[in-house]
């Protein structure tokens, strides 16, 4: 009975471990990603945008349209792009910042640590640094706020250039082409929402 209970244990412990290391991998290799650059978007646009043409089967009398439509989608998505560049690097100084002070709370508190022999009044010390400084998160809310919005009106802005770009062209397609190509501006509304986030 006791071997048995043994031999469960184990495999309980050996799979626990084994299933965090798979979680643990799964994450790393999210992190390990090397991020697309401004240039393989913009590529990656270019051919979607093509593509489109591809899908919508357009006559000669409705290609005659198409390219007010393609240079208006080409400025939509590269301005989406430098958006979307401009808040990762955001996000990565954000996070520097936050490495960067985290680091040095914990300096701190060591060197508190190491002076200070009376552990109350470490805890006390500690307790009164952290209440009466306010986060970075707290003092920047309002800005970030205001860059939302800055970001929310400029996406808005281009949807309204697009749509009347767009507008000759739609105006020349048949139900079916008209119905493709709503489904497609609407994936990339939904594509636009992901990257301002």
């Amino acid at each position: 009975m006791r071997k048995a209970l043994l031999l469960l244990a184990s495999a309980a412990v050996i799979t626990g471990s084994t299933m965090s290391a798979d979680a643990r991998d799964r994450y790393r290799d999210r992190d390990d990603r090397a991020e697309q650059t401004t240039n393989q978007l913009i590529n990656e646009a270019a051919a979607h945008t093509a593509r489109i043409k591809v899908d919508l089967h357009l006559t000669a009398d409705q290609e005659k349209n198409w390219p007010g439509f393609e240079s208006a989608l080409a400025d939509l998505n590269k301005r989406r792009i430098d958006r979307a560049m401009a808040m990762r690097a955001e996000r990565k100084a954000a996070g520097d910042d936050r490495r960067e002070a985290r680091d040095e709370r914990r300096n701190q508190n060591d060197e508190r640590r190491a002076t200070n022999d009376d552990r109350r009044a470490t805890n006390d010390d500690r307790t009164t640094g952290s209440a009466a400084r306010p986060s970075g998160d707290e003092t920047n809310v309002l800005d970030a706020i205001n860059r939302d919005a800055d970001r929310r009106i400029e996406r808005a802005n281009d949807w309204k250039k697009l749509t009347e770009a767009a507008r000759p062209l739609f105006d020349s397609l048949d139900q079916q082409q008209k119905r493709r190509f709503t489904e497609i501006l609407y994936q990339g509304d939904r594509q636009g929402d992901r990257d301002s986030r």
